[in-house]
């Protein structure tokens, strides 16, 4: 025969106590996994900043350790804007492509549309004889040829340091003239006979556009690179052979006696 009062259970109390006891634990359990979840979200986001800001100095160092490269001490090839109000900076650097610079044999006045720029041409203009551009002009007529017919050209005024880029589509000699021609396109800036030279640079301008880090190639604004992205600041400052520090760099400044760029992303 079965006696119910030999059986023994548990109390309400050691119920309450053990379910407590469960949950405590439990807590314990999922609080310890969320700090470890949180804690490897912020090292991922953490590694993924940092893998975006050095793949984003590598850029910049790759471009700044060419700029200059074939081109004389006197041209602008390192600009620094200082961001106004501590606002972000702008930096560009340049380089030249070809050895072969030509003159600017006929004058190019501001404000005109002149189609054709002469780098060679009959009489006397120092420079300028026909049989002395055949190299450039082999040289400028294979870069047409391996650009499809036409490509970005960068004329220059060494005299008042000014500049623009101009799209060359053809390049041609008759016998007498050496010549390039362009597309449409009104001139800013006067191009004197002896003071003025044609190129084919590579441009590259780092600017802060809205949290993010943007590189434009040859004043292409319309089709930038974003380089870097979650960015606040883009700040650069320039350390000179003599020590001064330069936080803009403009045309008339040399930059053959930079000694350093220093960049905070």
């Amino acid at each position: 025969m079965l006696s119910l009062g030999n059986q023994k259970g548990f109390t309400i109390m050691e119920l309450l106590v053990t379910s407590s006891l469960g949950l405590i634990i439990l807590g314990m359990t999922l609080s310890s996994v969320i700090t470890n979840r949180n804690v490897l979200g912020k090292d991922n986001v953490r590694t993924r900043l940092n893998q975006n800001l050095r793949g984003s100095m590598d850029i910049i160092g790759l471009d700044v350790r060419v700029a200059g490269e074939n081109l004389p001490k006197a041209f602008p090839a390192v600009l620094l804007t200082n961001g106004a109000s501590n606002a972000p900076d702008t930096l560009t650097v340049r380089r030249n492509t070809i050895d072969e610079v030509l003159p600017v044999c006929t004058a190019i006045v501001a404000g005109t549309s002149v189609n054709t720029i002469n780098f060679a041409v009959p009489g006397s203009v120092p420079g300028c004889s026909y049989s002395g551009q055949l190299q450039s002009y082999t040289a400028w007529n294979a870069r047409r040829t391996e650009e499809g017919g036409q490509f970005l050209a960068y004329i220059y005024n060494s005299s008042t340091k000014d500049g623009e880029f101009f799209t060359v589509t053809n390049v041609s000699g008759n016998g007498t003239y050496y010549s390039l021609t362009k597309s449409a396109k009104t001139w800013q800036y006067n191009y004197p006979v002896g003071t003025s030279s044609v190129y084919i640079i590579e441009q590259w301008t780092y600017r802060y556009d809205t949290g993010m880090l943007q590189v434009i190639q040859n004043e292409d604004t319309d089709n930038a690179f974003n380089v870097a992205f979650n960015i606040l600041d883009f700040q650069v400052d320039i350390t000179m052979d003599d020590n001064s520090i330069k936080n803009s760099f403009i045309k008339t400044d040399s930059w053959t006696n930079i000694r350093t760029l220093n960049l905070s992303i």
